[in-house]
């Protein structure tokens, strides 16, 4: 061996010479005095070969497996673990019972303890609640600092504020009337025949123009376009049916508006050129929404308290020079308290336990029946492979796999006339085959189709890849 490489080295200088003497195109394994892997392999004594061999089988599934689910009824926390604990062992109990323990498996999955506010159980007298409303307030600027002040001294918080340019009359006793336009019964809805009514209308300056909430849900009247947003030149803010909002138009122009929670409710106001339109000036008006808020009580209670807060309000408005006709009152919610604020709230609690049976195709009808008398209920079903199954699979699987690797390497080493002399190492399944929520996976050794868990094993193909090294020689 030491002189063939002797000799390799040698051939290999001299083609070294030979290629910048008379610059051989390129360099061809006949430098080496052989034209195959197959000369190559028969000048070798001895060497290693490492190759894979695969095999794969047909699996049918032998058992069924169940995912039962139960529910606890709702109770406080203590109690609905207790409950818990007692009906999973029932149901167990009663698939033991009915079922041969040595070919039937159980495992219990996760539980979830679900918190349940209503429709669980009747509410207890503790129940308590509070309320909210976001109450309106428009005035001008002038005002602000005076209003502000009166309402923070009285325990008000304002939600926001808005700052908006207006025109206003020079004269306010100069007025061209009124008009209306409504909010249709169903706007709220895009199907709607009508959301305006009417939705384009043309008044003269210094006429105040009136929408009236004739639905059953909030809307805004706010200047712009469901494409371009507001305008700012004025903005209703939200409010409720059977409310109104009303804004003076003294310059003449056009003007777009729309529903901010309904951009599908469009409408426009006109007013024409006049050589008597009134004589107008620019003003400051300021749109705040002031919180109403009360503390957690009994429902009766709450009612009675938000009542108070919103007279008390509006004295603390009317003292301030603001009239009750620049307020609006916005939709009042209330509350359940469910924790936080002592033991008389009236929250319970579920569980949900997933429970797993793989058992026999023969025990399937008296498996079921067990787990629906005991309380549990079916959430699927599937057929599967036992773990059993797997295992004798796996060995047979192996032996193929080990033959399918030997016949692969004879065919590259008998036309050179070599043959195996041993065998210097084995991997099994040094690639499985694996992806991320189903498909191929490793289970029990074998690379098997599964779904989301190997607990539910399906039928289908197993395979199995083994590595080897191999001696070969003459």
């Amino acid at each position: 061996m030491q002189r063939r490489h002797a000799l390799i080295f040698m051939s290999l200088g001299i083609a070294a010479s030979l290629t910048s003497i008379f610059l051989v195109p390129q360099f061809s394994y006949s430098v080496f005095g052989v034209n195959s892997i197959s000369d190559l392999l028969s000048r070798s004594d001895l060497t290693t070969i490492t190759i894979t061999g695969e095999s794969s089988i047909k699996v049918e599934p032998d058992q069924v497996s169940i995912i039962l689910n139960l529910q606890t009824p709702p109770t406080d926390t203590d109690a609905t673990v207790q409950n818990r604990e007692e009906s999973v062992n029932k149901v167990i109990d009663a698939i033991i019972s009915t079922a041969d323990i040595n070919e039937t498996s159980i495992k219990i999955g996760q539980t979830n303890l679900n918190p349940i506010y209503s429709g669980g159980s009747p509410q207890q007298p503790g129940a308590l609640f509070n309320a909210y409303s976001s109450i309106q307030i428009k005035t001008d600027i002038d005002n602000l600092s005076t209003i502000s002040s009166s309402l923070v001294s009285a325990g008000y918080r304002i939600d926001n504020l808005q700052i908006a340019q207006v025109k206003v009359p020079v004269d306010k006793t100069q007025s061209s009337g009124t008009a209306g336009v409504s909010m249709v019964l169903g706007s709220s809805t895009p199907d709607s025949l009508e959301y305006f009514s009417p939705s384009k209308l043309s008044v003269q300056p210094g006429t105040t123009v009136v929408w009236t909430n004739d639905d059953t849900a909030a809307h805004t009247v706010t200047t712009g376009t469901p494409e371009n947003g507001p305008s700012g030149l004025f903005d209703s803010g939200l409010f409720g049916p059977g409310s109104t909002f009303e804004y003076q138009f003294n310059v003449a122009g056009e003007y777009d508006y729309f529903c901010m929670v309904h951009p599908w409710m469009t409408g426009k106001v006109t007013v024409p050129q006049s050589d008597e339109s009134i004589p107008t000036e620019t003003k400051y008006q300021v749109t705040m929404n002031v919180a109403i808020e009360t503390q957690p009580a009994p429902l009766q209670d709450t009612i009675k308290n938000y009542e108070e807060k919103l007279a008390a309000l509006e004295r603390t408005l009317e003292s301030s020079g603001i009239s009750s006709d620049a307020i609006q009152n916005n939709q009042v919610s209330f509350n359940p308290i469910y924790y936080g604020y002592g033991g008389s709230q009236f929250a319970v609690y579920t569980t949900y336990t997933q429970i797993i049976v793989k058992t026999d195709y023969a025990k399937v009808d008296s498996v079921l029946k067990a787990a629906k008398d005991s309380g549990a209920f079916v959430e699927n079903m599937i057929l599967s492979v036992s773990d059993s199954q797997i295992d004798n699979i796996k060995t047979e699987l192996t032996q193929q796999a080990l033959l399918d690797a030997m016949e692969n390497v004879q065919e590259i080493i008998e036309p050179s006339g070599l043959e195996i002399k041993g065998i210097k190492k084995i991997e099994v399944n040094t690639k499985p085959v694996s992806q991320y929520g189903g498909g191929p996976i490793m289970y029990r050794g074998v690379s098997m189709w599964s779904q989301y868990d190997p607990s539910y094993t399906m039928a289908g193909e197993a395979s199995m890849s083994v590595t080897v090294e191999f001696e070969v020689g003459k």
